[in-house]
């Protein structure tokens, strides 16, 4: 009679046991059947497959759980929940499938918006070179007018302050105020000389101090671009691709 019934339980638990699996398979079958292989062709697609795996692993644990509770009423409890994890399994390998397919179509989507968006970043520096070549003649030569047009305008002040000083001392008379100037001007010739190298050199340091400076910041910005495009390859586990650094430089 004992044995009688422990073989009606043992039958009982095997049928509902029974029962979720075929629940268990079904739901598996539905996901795939919603996102069969190579059917993620969209990002939106492959986040929709995301979510649908999430939920439907959801239910492959809460489902595990009823049936393994059902077994520790069963006469065979290690065979009845083996056989659960069986199911488990199984139902788990069609949803991880999925999984997959849509993690690997946003991988790739990935990359190839990066690799778009270096290729345009090439073919605008490539574009622009000539214009950004021209751009930097123009400086480099707006600079040495500059430098040139100081030379000029301090020669010219100089000759001016000496011919006033001669014009004055020969209205006044005074032969020996204009004689003075005279010998005196090699001497303040070569001091006025020496005063406008001075700023010239001045101006040059200004100059070199400047362009380095806008290296400097500008190999600061290409450092930052870098390290947010690698932490952001990093999170998304694509490859990461770097746009290339400009070659424009400052004028010289």
């Amino acid at each position: 009679m004992i044995l009688y019934r422990l073989s009606g339980a043992i039958a009982i638990a095997l049928l509902c046991f029974a029962g979720r699996a075929v629940a268990q398979t079904s739901t598996s079958e539905r996901l795939g059947n919603r996102f069969p292989a190579g059917s993620i062709d969209s990002i939106a697609k492959a986040d929709a497959a995301l979510a649908a795996a999430g939920a439907a692993k959801a239910r492959v644990e809460s489902d595990y759980k009823a049936a393994a509770s059902v077994c520790l009423g069963t006469f065979l409890v290690n065979d009845c929940v083996e056989e659960a994890r069986h199911a488990r399994r199984t139902r788990l390998a069609g949803i991880e499938a999925v999984e997959v397919e849509a993690n690997r179509y946003k991988r790739r989507e990935h990359g190839d918006r990066l690799a778009a968006e270096r290729a345009k970043l090439e073919a605008e520096r490539k574009a622009n070179a000539p214009s950004d070549a021209r751009a930097r003649e123009q400086n480099r030569a707006a600079f040495e007018k500059k430098q040139e047009d100081a030379k000029k305008d301090a020669k010219r002040a100089e000759t001016k302050s000496t011919r006033g000083a001669a014009t004055r001392a020969e209205g006044s008379g005074d032969r020996s105020s204009v004689i003075a100037p005279k010998r005196k001007a090699p001497g303040s010739d070569g001091s006025q000389r020496a005063k406008n190298a001075a700023e010239q050199t001045e101006k040059v340091r200004e100059a070199v101090e400047h362009r380095d400076k806008l290296a400097k910041r500008r190999a600061r910005k290409e450092a930052d671009r870098a390290r947010r495009a690698k932490e952001q390859a990093e999170k998304s586990g694509a490859p990461l691709l770097t746009a290339p650094a400009s070659t424009a430089t400052p004028p010289r």
